[in-house]
C-alpha cells in the first residue's frame, strides 16, 4: 500500500516536472520497405527507476485519478510527434496510427469532440486513427464508454482491443464494441519460438480474429521466425 501511494505521489510530480516522453513504434511492411502503422505510447523518465514503459505505471495512474489526464497528454503530444515523424520520413498518407484510450477519458463529457478536434487540427484522417481500448473497456463505465465509442465510430475512427487474451474480459465484448483490430501482447509475441504456451495463445487469437474478420497487430516482432508464425 505504501509503495502504491508513493507511486501515485510521484506521478503527480511527473506531470509538474514534465517527466513523460512519447514513444513511437513503427511497423514496417518488409516487402515494400514502407511504414505501415505507428503505435504511440508514453514513457516515464523516472528520476530513480529510469525509463518506465506505460504498462508499468498505467494502472497506478488510473487508480490515482490521472488516467484521463495521461491519455490527453499522450494524444496531444503523440499526434504532434507522429505528424513530425511521418513528414520527416516521407511516409505515405495512409499510415495507420494507433493510440490508447481508457474509459476514464471516453466517459468525460467533452471526450468525443476533443478527440475529433485534435485529429482534424493536425490534418489526419479519422479513418487512419485506431483507438486501442483495454480488454475491460466494456466493463468500466459501460454506458458512457459505449456512447463515446459509437460516436467516434460514426466519425470514422477505428478500434483495437489491446493485448487481447491477457486480461479478463469476456469474448462477447468483441460483439459489443465495433473492433477492427486485435492487438497482441508484446510479451506473448516475444514468446513465439521459445514458449509453446505463448504460441498456442497467439494461434488461438489469430484463428478467432480470422473468423471475426479482424486485423491483427503484433508489436515487437524481432525475427523471421516470429514474422513467419504470424503469417
Amino acid at each position: 500500500l505504501a509503495e502504491r501511494v508513493q507511486i501515485e505521489f510521484e506521478l503527480h510530480k511527473a506531470f509538474e516536472k514534465k517527466q513523460f516522453a512519447i514513444n513511437l513504434q513503427p511497423t514496417v511492411d518488409v516487402s515494400r520497405g514502407k511504414v505501415q502503422a505507428m503505435a504511440v505510447s508514453v514513457q516515464w523518465l523516472h528520476p530513480q527507476r529510469g525509463l518506465l514503459e506505460m504498462s508499468e505505471f498505467k494502472s497506478a495512474a488510473e487508480e490515482a485519478g490521472l488516467g484521463a489526464d495521461l491519455c490527453r497528454w499522450l494524444w496531444q503530444e503523440g499526434i504532434i510527434s507522429t505528424h513530425r515523424m511521418l513528414v520527416m520520413e516521407a511516409c505515405e498518407p495512409d499510415v495507420v496510427i494507433m493510440l490508447p484510450a481508457t474509459p476514464a477519458l471516453l466517459s468525460q463529457e467533452d471526450a468525443v469532440s476533443w478527440l475529433i478536434d485534435i485529429v482534424n487540427d493536425h490534418g489526419f484522417n479519422a479513418g487512419n486513427i485506431v483507438i486501442q481500448l483495454p480488454e475491460a473497456a466494456a466493463m468500466v463505465r459501460e454506458r458512457e464508454t459505449m456512447e463515446a465509442v459509437l460516436a467516434l465510430k460514426r466519425h470514422g475512427f477505428q478500434f483495437a482491443i489491446d493485448e487481447f487474451g491477457t486480461g479478463f474480459a469476456p469474448v462477447h465484448m468483441l460483439r459489443k464494441i465495433p473492433f477492427s483490430f486485435v492487438s497482441l501482447s508484446e510479451k506473448v509475441v516475444q514468446g513465439i519460438g521459445k514458449l509453446p504456451s505463448d504460441e498456442a495463445i497467439v494461434d488461438g487469437i489469430l484463428y478467432l480474429a480470422r473468423q471475426l474478420g479482424l486485423q491483427v497487430y503484433a508489436p515487437g516482432v524481432s525475427n523471421l521466425e516470429q514474422a513467419s508464425f504470424l503469417g
